[in-house]
Parts: C-alpha cells; structure tokens; sequence
C-alpha cells in the first residue's frame, strides 16, 4: 500500500510538471483580409493534443492582453498540430473595419491569464467587393428600372460599388450615357447589390451599352464581364383632349393629355373625323389633321381654325397615331368635338382720322367673313345713326377680304370735305341691309390741304414766267422765284414773302423778286399767274406754299431757264414758284385785253 501511494504522487508530480511546460512563442503575423479564411500557425512548446491546449484572442492595438478580443471570430482555442505547433483557423467577417497593431494574446486556460506572444502583432484588411455579372434587361425610357447585380464582399456603408452605363463605340474610361446612367450601388446583400434606373423622356434609343464598375466613383472602370445593355424608347400615348366646340374662323387650340411626349419627330398625329366613320376615315378636312405641338411631357397642342364655309357638325371623333400613316385610335375611345357656323361680324376697326386728299386704309376685325360675302361698311354723320346716309359715296363700300377676321375699305375724303367729328363707324352683312354701329366707334374728318397738282411753269420769256399750281383746298397759294441751286425755303418762309432763314428779296437764298400771290379760285381748282422781272438766260427754281392752317410747300422743286431776248422758251413741269396776287380768272381777261390792244395797235400801223 505504502508502494502504491507513493506511485501515485510521483505520477501526480509528472503530470504537473509536463503542464507547466506549455509555452506559445511565436505566431505568423501575416495579415487577415475581411472574409478570406487564414489559418494563423502557432509556435509552441509540450502541445498536447487534449484539453490542455492552449487559448489564443487578439486584442486591439490600444489595449493590453486583458481586454476583450476585437470579435467573437478573434479568439478560441489553438487546435494540435504537433507538441510545437498549434494553429487557429481564423475568419474575419464582412464589414469588419480594417485595424493593424493588434495584439497577439495567449493563455493556458480560456479564463486565465492572457500574455502578448512575444511582441506579436497583426493586422486586418478589408476584402474590396466584386462585381461579377448584372441583370441586362432592356432600360425602357420614363420606366424605373432596378439594375440587380451579383457581387462578392458587398458591405452596407461607403465602400459599396460605382457603376456607369457606357455607348457601345467607347471602352469603360469613358462618360457614361448620362448623369441618369451612374452612381453608387444600393446594399442588398454581400452578394448582391442595386441600382434603381430611369432612362429620362428624350433619351435616345440605343444599344450595346457597356456595364462598368468600379470600387470607387473616380477609380478605374472595368467592364462587368461581357455585359450590355439596351435603352429603348417608350412611345407616347394619347389619354385626353379638350372636346370644346370649334367655330369657323375662330382659332382654337387643342389640349391634349398625354405621356411621353417629347419635343422631336417623335410627336403624335392627329385628325378630326366625321361622326358616321371611324378613326380608320380621312380628316373631315385638312385644316383638321396634324402633328402636335410639344407642350411638356404630359401636355400636347394642336392650333385649329375650321375654315369659312365648312358645314357645321356634331360627333366628330378625335383620332391619334403615333405617326401620320399609323393606325389611329379615338381620343380616348369616346372624344368627341362639334363644329359650328360663326356669323359675319365685325367687331373693332381702327379710327385714325382721315385727311382730306390723302389716300387712307381703313382695318377692320372682322368675324365668320369670307372672300365673297364680305360685309359692307358706311360713315355717318355724328349726329344720327346707322340708319342714315353716308357722308359721302367716298365713306361707304364693300370692305375687301384679308382673312376670315380682317377686311379692310381703301378711302380718301375729296379735297373741299368738311372737317367733322364723331362720325359713326356702321356696317352691315348687306349693301342694302340693316346696319350697326362697330362698337361705339366714330371718327373724324380733317382737311388735309397741300396741292391736288404740283406747280408747272409756262409761257417763259426771257424776263416772265407763268406759273400753274392747284390747292387741294379753297386757298391762296404763293410762288417764289429763287437762283438756281439755292437752299430750299419752308413753306412758311415762302408764304412770308423770304428765303430760307428769312433770306430777303435779291439776297443769298432769298427769292429774286417779289413773291406772288396768287388768288384762290375753289377746292381742287387750278389758278395761274405771272411773276416778271427776271434775268434773261437765267437758270431759277420755283417754291410754292398752299395758305392752308399748316402750310405745305411743293414738291419737287421746279426748275426752268429764261430766254435770251430773241428767243421763245418750251414750257417746263416742275415744283411751286411765286407771282403778283391774280386770279386765274383776272389773269386771262387781262391777257386778252393786251392781245387786243396789240392788234389794233398793229392793224392802225400797216395803213401808214
């Protein structure tokens, strides 16, 4: 018995003795990549293969071996390999955030006291994610889209993945197709990642678009495997329109609901079609059919003016196609529009004053008119209304055709009307029809003055001239006689007897001899007279001025030369010129009183 315990001691100081001799002295240091296995070898001393294995954590660099490990993955027990080697099958996670300097950490016993391998220490990396293949389905324009691809090492904070949508003709380095086709991808999980898509309205069809990727928005793009991707437009579609009725001669836009639209060759056609066909029938007429006008997206016009004569109708069926051969569907199944008949109007006319003598245009907004019907048009004194006369045959007519809603009257009050105010502007569908005021429109008449006909002169000598002129009005006129080339007078100055600047008689600019008057004789009337005096051989201009309230002087000015004293001159047309106060029909009577004279004097003569 003695024998046996004694035994049982010294076995008991063995295995003590071995146990106590368990040491790790190194460790490879090797750095462990995020989700990449690694088995971190051990150096150890009396390793057995039992429980008496050693423990082993990894601790972060700031603290010491009697912290925490950095994860549950960081720490376990080694497992055997030989009585000097142990190792530890180690992984750390996705998402596990890089680190270096952490401590190596050993102890005998889990619970127990843990002692940095030496000076061991180890680092951990982040494993860059992959992408290695992507869904390729058609992107459709305006249709949100979720790109799905399939990665490695997706983790859900910054590092996640860039992608851009390259053309065909280009390699990954390029730009992508547009800002719509890039950006960061969305985490869905560690293997697979997202990217929500819309191919906005207007991009163009394409396709062999290049999928790339890169771990960052500004690295190195490479293409996902072999992948492409198509873009395709999403065609417009008609889903409203505004049925008011259309009238003739009235311009009307159409406003249509829509998707899609863009503002290119791509826009819907339209027609409007008779209410016993369908939408396979021709436009009830041309002015009825077309493309529309771009507006947004969601909005597209049509201007329509059913024209002067078109028949009025109800049930028209509103038709669309996406292009203008295309098979044509009704707006949207049920649209309908009518069209009616607008009655001749007239509805504004422009009231500028009309002077007498000068040629005016008359515009008039009109309604419903057509080439052919056009509506009839009179000016009445201010005193009555439109059931009297016109103010005169030249103040009433037939307006002439410019469209369905203008017309205008060409009108020219004669010289001798009398200024008025306030005449009434009427009009009617008829020449002998009842007629209306346009509004409460009226307008006035001036007298406008100036020459009916520009002053000619005649009867030259070598010291005389006459000169015949015609006011527009019942007024004196006064001609002056000035050198050859001399500064042009105002009316004024002519009719105040000077030159211009109020240049005297036989001054520099001023008229060679005295101004003449000559007498008025009725609106629109010519009168004539002499003015004498002048130089033999001479060449002169002639200015005339009209006694009106505002003077007006001729135009052009009339030129003529004097003769030498042997010789008669031709009678020359040109501007005013000047004489002594004479009517013309004093002027006559006194001119056949010396002819008379003379031949008497004559007749006595050849007796002697």
């Amino acid at each position: 018995m003695k024998n046996l315990l004694l035994f049982a001691a010294c076995a008991a100081c063995l295995l003590h003795t071995a146990a106590a001799a368990i040491a790790v002295t190194a460790v490879d240091t090797t750095t462990i990549a995020t989700t990449v296995a690694k088995t971190v070898v051990f150096t150890a001393t009396s390793l057995v293969d039992d429980t008496s294995r050693p423990w082993f954590k990894l601790v972060a660099s700031g603290g010491d071996c009697t912290a925490a490990a950095i994860g549950t993955w960081a720490k376990g027990q080694l497992t055997y390999v030989s009585a000097t080697s142990g190792n530890f099958a180690i992984t750390a996670p996705l998402g596990f955030a890089a680190s270096s300097g952490n401590k190596v950490c050993w102890s005998a016993a889990e619970a127990g006291t843990y002692a940095q391998v030496a000076s061991a220490v180890m680092a951990t990396t982040v494993t860059a994610p992959t992408v290695t293949a992507v869904d390729t389905t058609t992107i459709a324009t305006t249709v949100a889209k979720d790109l799905d691809f399939t990665t490695t090492n997706l983790v859900d904070d910054t590092s996640r993945p860039w992608f851009k949508l390259v053309a065909s003709g280009g390699d990954c380095t390029a730009a992508a197709i547009g800002t719509w086709a890039a950006g960061q991808f969305t985490f869905a999980s560690a293997t697979s990642g997202t990217f929500a898509i819309t191919a906005p309205l207007g991009t163009a069809a394409s396709t062999g678009n290049k999928v790339c990727w890169s771990a960052t928005t500004d690295g190195t793009y490479a293409q996902v495997g072999s992948a492409v991707m198509a873009v395709t437009v999403t065609a417009p579609a008609v889903s409203g329109v505004d049925t008011a009725t259309i009238a003739t001669t009235v311009a009307k836009t159409l406003d249509f609901t829509t998707t899609n639209l863009v503002n290119d060759a791509t826009r819907p056609w339209f027609k409007l079609v008779a209410s016993g066909g369908d939408c396979s029938a021709a436009a009830i007429g041309t002015w009825a059919a077309g493309q529309f006008t771009f507006a947004s997206a969601t909005s597209g016009t049509f201007a329509i003016t059913a024209p002067y004569g078109t028949a009025a109708s109800t049930g028209n069926k509103v038709c669309w196609s996406a292009t203008t051969d295309g098979t044509y569907a009704q707006v949207p199944t049920t649209a309908v529009m009518a069209v009616t008949v607008t009655a001749l109007g007239v509805t504004g006319v422009d009231t500028t004053s009309i002077a007498t003598g000068l040629a005016s245009t008359l515009a008039f907004t009109t309604a419903g008119m057509g080439s052919g019907s056009e509506a009839w048009f009179k000016l009445v004194a201010s005193g009555g209304d439109c059931t009297a006369a016109a103010i005169g045959t030249w103040a009433t007519g037939k307006l002439t055709f410019v469209s369905a809603i203008s017309g205008t009257f060409a009108i020219t009050a004669p010289y001798g009307t009398t200024a008025s105010s306030g005449n009434k502007v009427c009009w009617s569908a008829a020449t002998d029809g009842t007629y209306a005021q346009v509004g409460s429109a009226v307008m006035a008449v001036t007298v406008g003055g100036g020459f009916s006909a520009q002053p000619t002169t005649s009867d030259i000598t070598s010291s005389n001239v006459t000169i015949t002129v015609t006011p527009g009005e019942d007024v004196n006129v006064k001609c002056g006689v000035f050198a050859r080339n001399a500064t042009a007078p105002t009316a004024a100055e002519v009719y105040a007897g000077t030159g211009t600047g109020g240049a005297a008689v036989n001054t520099t600019n001023g008229p060679v001899v005295a101004v003449a008057t000559i007498a008025k004789n009725g609106a629109s009337t010519a009168i004539s007279g002499k003015i004498m005096g002048l130089t033999e051989s001479t060449l002169y201009d002639v200015y005339c001025a009209t006694n009106d309230a505002t003077k007006v002087l001729s135009s052009p000015v009339v030129q003529f030369s004097t003769t030498a004293t042997t010789t008669t001159a031709a009678a020359t047309t040109a501007a005013p010129a000047a004489t002594t106060t004479v009517s013309g029909a004093s002027s006559e009577a006194a001119w056949s009183t010396m002819l008379t004279v003379f031949a008497i004097a004559m007749a006595a003569f050849s007796t002697l």
